[in-house]
């Protein structure tokens, strides 16, 4: 199988790019009414492994699949799409997530229209990804934390093209607003506030792999608390320590 590479993680452009003015933007759906035909009635399985924020993608990506006919499966040899969704701060995470490849890799040999996925932290790194790509052929799809609002013109391709697809770009992340969500939890949200983090220090990924600090709007912040209704809201801020106040007006 080909693999068709539309960006890659560059770690010196990622240390750069807290420089770079945020950008805001939607979900692109231009790819909907596609995908509702391919992939209606299909099931679909995310393993998450790490922080809130990766629950906070998973949520996020399970409302997308959601949108367009995919059907929630806890049984990964039912599955027609399954999302590895990973994390880089602690090696055991990352072990962790190389024993989860290997054992859903031989599902690929029994389904070869079977979309095995790998997103989030991980991939951001170019030496782990260069490693994954090669350890792991069975992966057909390769996406980074800021290429989520791309999910529908990533699966459109993927489905369509018969190649491995390869989406991570180092960049300083936008604000990405509309996206459909499905929670686990009907008495809790995760509730995305500002994302990514300008520190640098010595000793984290998150600046690389989530970008420089940049905030939602305040109207789009009320708007999506507004939609929920739960007893707990978690606010998913990455850093907490810049002095900026968090408050909530809305009511």
């Amino acid at each position: 199988m080909k693999t068709k590479v539309i960006a890659l993680p560059d770690m010196k452009k990622a240390s750069d790019r807290r420089r770079l003015p945020t950008s805001f933007t939607v979900v692109d759906k231009s790819r909907v009414d596609d995908l509702l035909s391919l992939s209606k009635g299909k099931r679909y399985l995310i393993k998450t492994y790490g922080c809130q924020a990766n629950v906070r993608d998973e949520e996020t990506m399970r409302g997308m699949l959601e949108k367009i006919g995919y059907i929630s499966t806890e049984k990964p040899e039912n599955a027609d799409l399954i999302i590895v969704n990973t994390c880089a701060v602690r090696e055991n995470a990352e072990d962790k997530v190389y024993g989860e490849i290997g054992n859903l890799k031989y599902l690929r040999k029994k389904n070869k229209n079977l979309i095995l996925g790998l997103c989030g932290c991980m991939v951001e790194q170019p030496e782990i990804l260069d490693k994954v790509l090669h350890m792991f052929p069975e992966v057909n799809l390769f996406f980074g934390t800021h290429e989520i609002g791309q999910l529908y013109n990533l699966l459109y391709e993927v489905q369509t093209s018969n190649e491995r697809i390869v989406y991570i770009e180092s960049k300083a992340g936008e604000v990405v607003e509309e996206f459909p969500d499905a929670r686990n939890n009907n008495y809790k949200a995760f509730v995305n506030i500002i994302y990514g983090c300008d520190k640098f220090c010595t000793y984290c990924i998150v600046p690389y792999t989530r970008g420089k600090e940049r905030s939602r709007k305040f109207n789009e912040r009320c708007s999506t608390y507004r939609t929920y209704h739960c007893h707990e809201l978690t606010y998913e801020d990455r850093e907490r320590s810049s002095g900026k106040p968090l408050r909530c007006l809305c009511p």
